[in-house]
């Protein structure tokens, strides 16, 4: 496979990620804060929560043409502190 396929793939495989990671933190939390607040009256305004799938919408294609890979960037930074 060249370059620019695995490129590709890689672009469709960090955008489907981005789609089902937005779309389980809709339904967890999102959905989950919408009953809560039946349930529970003094929980308002909770769709507040589901701001971060618009900065999930926004930032993936920009990491993914620029090649940053977030998991690759938190990990080194954990495993290279120091005690």
């Amino acid at each position: 496979m060249n370059v620019k396929g695995k490129a590709q793939r890689r672009m469709k495989q960090l955008l489907v990620l981005s789609f089902w990671a937005s779309y389980y933190y809709k339904m967890e939390v999102g959905l989950g804060q919408v009953r809560a607040a039946k349930l529970l009256p003094f929980l308002e305004r909770t769709t507040f929560f589901l701001y971060p799938i618009g900065a999930v919408i926004v930032l993936s294609p920009i990491l993914i043409l620029s090649g940053f890979n977030p998991s690759r960037y938190l990990m080194n930074m954990y495993f290279s502190q120091r005690l």
